[in-house]
């Protein structure tokens, strides 16, 4: 909410909007991601594999299954921009 609050402008007008669960963000995330992201459940807890390019090549990160890591993902996933994602 802090973000979207700080991204607003002052004359924008917001209809309503509504907040996602962590389930909610996770299937936006495997919609943007595709077969890149995959939650893996183990002893340690649920982790997300997430494949993705990078300068010099695709990369395999393990990030834990946490609110922060999954808009991390959707954030480097839609380049910062869902709308035009």
């Amino acid at each position: 909410i802090d973000r979207f609050v700080d991204n607003i402008e002052l004359s924008e007008e917001i209809g309503g909007f509504d907040l996602l669960t962590m389930e909610d963000m996770w299937e936006e995330v495997k919609q943007v991601g595709g077969t890149r992201v995959n939650l893996v459940h183990d002893n340690t807890g649920d982790r997300i594999k997430w494949v993705h390019k990078g300068k010099s090549g695709a990369h395999t990160n393990l990030c834990d299954f946490t609110p922060e890591s999954v808009m991390q993902i959707f954030d480097v996933e839609t380049r910062g921009n869902p709308v035009d994602s």
